[in-house]
């Protein structure tokens, strides 16, 4: 109903206005209705401004390539955050990406991973509930071991010693 009202796309209304008031006999009916989406299909896409260029995306500046990604990480932080795969998602060289996150984070994208991860890991200790081995995948860790070297190192204690300290406060 709002497309057929749409201003946005020329064109666009009436060919949608002519699917209410055209009743194709049923040998022709599925070309009909196929062309009728490919029209639509065709004025939405004629209607979309121009990809950005890659000299454009240059222009990119830093702030906005890390925001878009610390979005992204935190978002996902049991997913692939690879430095290719950030690379892919932000659609920047390696260099452009660690160069962006020194300047924006003073860090490189690697090291905020590890700490968004340790910290998730740290809130989900909180609930006695959940097992740290699941704690370990949530936040991002092959396995509970790995989980634990890096916490340890992180907050000077392991994930079952920080736990029991917390009942003890």
């Amino acid at each position: 109903g709002q497309l057929t009202t749409s201003d946005g796309v020329p064109g666009l209304p009436s060919a949608l206005r002519g699917l209410d008031i055209t009743y194709p006999t049923a040998s022709v009916a599925d070309s009909y209705y196929h062309a009728k989406v490919i029209e639509c299909f065709a004025l939405l896409a004629s209607s979309i401004p121009e990809r950005v260029t890659s000299a454009d995306a240059v222009n990119i500046s830093d702030r906005d390539c890390v925001e878009c990604l610390c979005s992204y990480i935190d978002d996902n932080l049991s997913s692939d955050l690879s430095t290719k795969m950030l690379c892919d998602i932000a659609h920047v060289s390696e260099g452009k990406m660690i160069s962006a996150f020194r300047n924006v984070q003073g860090e490189t994208p690697q090291r905020y991973i590890r700490a968004q991860r340790l910290e998730y890991g740290r809130r989900l200790l909180l609930d006695e509930s959940r097992e740290i081995g699941k704690i370990a995948k949530s936040a991002g860790y092959r396995n509970q071991g790995a989980f634990t070297d890096a916490f340890e190192r992180a907050y000077g204690a392991t994930p079952r010693a920080y736990r029991k300290r917390l009942r003890a406060e």
